[in-house]
């Protein structure tokens, strides 16, 4: 499948449940080389995160991260999501990993819940003002 944008029908900007997570990871690389992060070591994989679409996780002074994809309810999500929410979650992901730094450092001193919803507030701000522009040229 190239670059994961078509399901097993063929029909472009779609993705079958089954694929879902190679379409995820292969969106996350995508955002990974575009934000120049080879300077990072990233994993992949799937988790069960019952109240979210994806997860990060990273260790800033290893350089290590890992982004997660749910697994919970998959047929429902990509019913409400489509390929468009699953793009979007990937960039969200990778998002985290430009402000990680930012996020621990800050952290450190304004507590985590208020450091999680500021990070998410640019987060969305750049998924409508670099994400959505992006996808729509691609797909």
């Amino acid at each position: 499948m190239s670059r994961g944008t078509m399901d097993e029908c063929g029909r472009p900007g779609h993705v079958c449940v089954d694929c879902q997570f190679e379409v995820f990871k292969t969106e996350c690389c995508y955002w990974l080389e575009k934000w120049g992060l080879w300077d990072w070591e990233v994993d992949f994989d799937e988790e069960d995160l019952e109240d979210a679409f994806g997860c990060f996780r990273a260790n800033i002074g290893g350089r290590l991260a890992r982004i997660s994809m749910s697994t919970h309810d998959k047929e429902a999500r990509l019913k409400s999501q489509g390929h468009r929410g699953l793009c979007r979650t990937a960039f969200h992901e990778v998002f985290h990993l430009i402000l990680s730094g930012f996020e621990y450092q800050a952290g450190r001193v304004i507590d985590h819940d208020d450091v999680e919803e500021l990070s998410h507030v640019i987060i969305r701000r750049m998924e409508n003002l670099v994400f959505l522009p992006d996808y729509e040229r691609r797909f």
